[in-house]
């Protein structure tokens, strides 16, 4: 999953979940949370569950809510067994999960928030989130961490088109995706 967020507060919020309470199965994506009820103020954590077993990457130093457009990659990676966060291209934060078990989950993918709690609303704008079926090489998180929304190949962007400037995803009842 590839996304550009954006955030001055420390309010814990989920960026991305699809947690199932029915099966326990999730995956989920939080900012100033470390994605098991607890705070971890202006980082971005992962976490995973297969109703087994959880398991969440770890906390780092850096901060990120100071209002400056960041790109994240959170990436499950079953051939070297990781969980990972990176922030542009540089793993922040990973946690080993080895050949993890199935986490099927019928709830949609849920930007912004979880279907768990009431609040954990994300208190920010994201923008060009991406979900993939594999995972990434370093050249295309290279290019979407630089390229700002110009779409195409690293090698022969196809078009240039600035959605930073008015289509970012806000939480404040204003629900524009591309």
């Amino acid at each position: 999953i590839s996304f550009w967020v954006k955030s001055s507060s420390s309010s814990q919020g989920t960026l991305l979940s699809t947690y199932n309470a029915t099966n326990g199965k999730w995956i989920s994506t939080e900012f100033n949370g470390d994605v098991n009820g607890g705070t971890d103020v202006g980082k971005v954590r992962a976490g995973i569950d297969d109703n087994t077993t959880k398991k969440l990457t770890n906390t780092y130093t850096a901060s990120y809510n100071d209002g400056t457009w960041r790109h994240f990659v959170v990436e499950r990676n079953n051939t070297d067994g990781q969980l990972r966060v990176l922030y542009e291209g540089i793993s922040v934060s990973s946690v080993a999960i080895g050949g993890y078990g199935d986490i099927t989950s019928t709830v949609p993918l849920r930007i912004g928030s979880n279907n768990t709690v009431s609040s954990g609303f994300f208190d920010g704008v994201m923008d060009d989130i991406r979900v993939y079926d594999r995972v990434l090489t370093q050249a295309e998180i290279t290019h979407l961490a630089t390229s700002r929304g110009i779409e195409g190949s690293p090698s022969t962007p196809t078009a240039q088109y600035n959605a930073f400037a008015t289509h970012a995803f806000k939480q404040l009842f204003q629900t524009r995706l591309r």
